[in-house]
Order: structure tokens, then sequence, then C-alpha cells
């Protein structure tokens, strides 16, 4: 009778973990790519999200306050604990997007707004600290071209979003996204 010998083995040679790691090296540098590309369209997607929240806030603003267009965008935000909403502080935007130094940054992505057109002068009997605009502009940028996004949004008065895949600021003249 023959008698087989059995070999207990320890472990894993070189040789197969080499081929495993290999592998896991392969999977890496297909999937790192199509991870950052997918990362990049949803800080575009949200920052047109935003762009379109602001946009109705700021109508909201113009239609309930007698005001414009609100001097800068702190006045959207949240009033002060027990106060009710006002001219001052409307309360349609999170404090994200209604920081106090802009740009406000959410998202991958600073939003810098700007009232255009003519300053209202506040009536004496308004509770009003500053005269709103009769138009405004925002651009939205990546914090980081092409890390958190490869294109600049841009809106106005007119509620067109448009967008430019420079590094730079949308303007006006670019093309409606």
């Amino acid at each position: 009778m023959r008698h087989k010998t059995h070999r207990a083995r320890a472990g894993f040679s070189l040789i197969e973990l080499l081929i495993v790691v290999a592998i896991i090296l392969i999977i890496a540098a297909v999937a790192i790519p199509n991870l950052s590309r997918a990362r990049r369209a949803a800080h575009e997607s949200s920052a047109v999200y935003n762009l379109r929240t602001v946009n109705s806030g700021l109508n909201i603003y113009y239609h309930s306050y007698s005001n414009g267009f609100p001097p800068e965008l702190i006045f959207m935000g949240r009033p002060a604990a027990g106060s009710a909403a006002s001219c001052n502080r409307a309360d349609v935007l999170d404090e994200s997007l209604a920081c106090s130094a802009p740009p406000c940054r959410k998202k991958g992505y600073g939003f810098t707004y700007q009232g255009v057109g003519t300053q209202l002068t506040v009536p004496p009997a308004s509770p009003c600290s500053q005269g709103g605009y009769l138009g405004y502009e925002i651009q939205a940028r990546p914090d980081s071209f092409g890390v958190s996004g490869i294109r600049s949004f841009y809106i106005d008065t007119s509620g067109f979003i448009r967008g430019t895949s420079e590094d730079r600021a949308a303007t006006a003249n670019d093309p409606p996204v």
C-alpha cells in the first residue's frame, strides 16, 4: 500500500500573495477615476440645485418685503432665537448659503452673491436695515477646480443657469446649462 504524505500548508506562498495584490491594484486603478468623476458630478449637481434654491429664496424675499432683492445673502438666513422673520433675516436659506463672509461654501462649491442695478432707499418707517437691489447675480465656483468640480455656474434675475467648463467664474455670456 502506498502511503500518501500530506504536507501541512502553513500559509500562502509569495507568488499567491503577489497575484492577489496585483488584482487589487488593477481593480483600484479602474475604480478610483470613476469614483472621482462621480464625486465631481455630485458636487456639480448639488451646485445647480443650490442655485435654484437661492433663486427661489430670493424671489420669496423680493415678493414678501417690498425691499427688492437683499443686499447680501446673510439677509436670507435665520433670525435670532425668539425673533420673527423680517427683511433683515428672512429665514429662507440655511446658514451655509446665507453666510456672513462670502463666498458661502457648500458641497465643494463657493457661492458669491451680488446685488445689481439700483439700490433702493429704505423708507423711514421700514424695519429694513438696508435697501435691496432691483437685480442680482450669483456665481458658483468649485473650491478646487478639477477636484470638486470642472464647471462654474451663474444665475441672475432672469433665473437661467449658465455654465462654463473653463477655470473662471461663469457669466451671463456663457451658454445655459
